[in-house]
């Protein structure tokens, strides 16, 4: 739950010599049925969260970071925030987790209404569809305990089953492309690890091995059931790396010193949406992996986490935001584009400012603290990132 514009990262390294396991082998799903075919999508590709707004809401946006709309709103719904967002295989609904009266359930928003799906007290998080779409994995902390299993129920919220019933702690379930396995972390070896569970036989088998207090998380496994991209801080820093659906091959993918974190592949499995505070302030990125090459999708002093990337034909508008201001020395901001106007507090460096606008002459930036104050700022008193010249004029 809850820069440059374009950074290019080396090719990823060679794979670590060892033998390599055959893939798993398994039967298609149940595709969806003719008359489920999917609409034509009217979101954007990518949802994720972001706390922009002065709350965790559900937002989209499209893979060259265009199209950027809000989808859900706190203020409308007493949500305290909203977060995990999963689209459903037919493009038309997306899960998500909400905090609504003190507990945190798992909502469908279809057609412009939000559906409660668990009515549970507790902690319910990181909705995963299967791929026919008639069914929902998830995490849960519920009935008094201080740790979460894995749930499994019908899409409409019935017929709920716990997978692992067990305490030690486990969470963020995904499916495998085939459906007879899932992916999750868990604290069953006294560290944070991943395992793979056989839903027929419920039997765990460990993926990643490493000593405490490494981290390893945020499970994605590719469309072609061959790999899992995860987060783990092995090195130090939080990275993006990828392992063969039994472990073996690890590699590094994103070898920043940011932190980089939940991946999610597109549909073609030729590249990765991560959440990564590489420059400065966590926004959405995509990178390519064959190549390695990265490129940036938002532009805000919010933090952005949590993408999943659908499949389908995407929408091309306008791009929405465009850069960042970050404070390189201490000034006032200004209640408009003069240094006669009135003073709105002071800018300290290394504070993030979100351009929404610029004067004619182009030397004040219009922007948006991360107290949510509409202010001006001379530019000189800040670094950009991203496009300043397509930042429309406000005076």
């Amino acid at each position: 739950m809850l820069l440059s514009a374009c950074s290019t990262q080396p090719p990823p390294p060679t794979l670590i010599n060892v033998t390599v396991p055959s893939v798993t082998s398994t039967p298609a799903r149940t595709l969806i049925a003719a008359t489920d075919a999917p609409v034509p999508p009217r979101l954007p590709a990518i949802v994720f969260e972001s706390n922009r707004s002065g709350h965790y809401e559900i937002y989209a946006i499209n893979p060259e970071g265009r199209d950027l709309i809000q989808l859900t709103d706190s203020l409308s719904s007493g949500a305290e925030g909203s977060g995990s967002p999963e689209w459903s295989p037919d493009g038309r609904g997306i899960a998500f987790s909400s905090k609504r009266g003190g507990d945190w359930d798992l909502y469908l928003l279809r057609d412009g209404a939000e559906t409660n799906l668990t009515h549970m007290p507790g902690e319910d998080d990181k909705a995963a569809w299967s791929s026919d779409g008639a069914q929902i994995l998830f995490s849960s902390v519920r009935g008094g305990q201080r740790w979460a299993d894995i749930f499994l129920m019908n899409a409409d919220g019935s017929r709920l089953i716990n997978l692992t019933a067990d305490e030690n702690d486990d969470r963020e379930p995904v499916w495998s492309p085939s459906g007879d396995e899932i992916a999750y972390r868990s604290f069953r070896d006294g560290n944070y690890d991943l395992y793979a569970l056989d839903l027929a036989s419920r039997a765990p088998r460990q993926l990643t091995r490493t000593d405490p207090p490494a981290w390893n998380a945020s499970p994605a496994w590719s469309p072609d059931g061959k790999w899992i991209a995860f987060e783990t801080n092995r090195d130090g820093n939080y990275e993006l790396y990828v392992m063969d659906n039994n472990g073996a091959q690890v590699r590094n993918l994103t070898h920043n010193p940011g932190d980089d974190k939940e991946p999610a592949w597109s549909p073609d499995g030729t590249q990765i949406a991560f959440s990564s505070d590489r420059d400065g302030n966590f926004e959405l990125y995509t990178i390519s992996v064959a190549s390695g090459s990265v490129t940036r999708l938002t532009y805000d002093c919010g933090s952005d986490h949590n993408p999943d990337w659908r499949g389908g034909a995407d929408l091309d508008g306008p791009i929405v935001q465009t850069a960042v201001a970050y404070v390189a020395r201490d000034g006032n901001l200004r209640s408009a584009p003069s240094l006669t106007a009135a003073s709105m507090g002071g800018a300290a460096v290394n504070d993030c400012l979100t351009v929404i606008g610029r004067s004619s002459d182009g030397q004040w930036l219009q922007v948006r603290t991360v107290q949510a104050k509409t202010a001006w700022v001379a530019q000189g008193l800040v670094t950009l990132q991203g496009n300043f010249a397509a930042v429309p004029v406000s005076s």
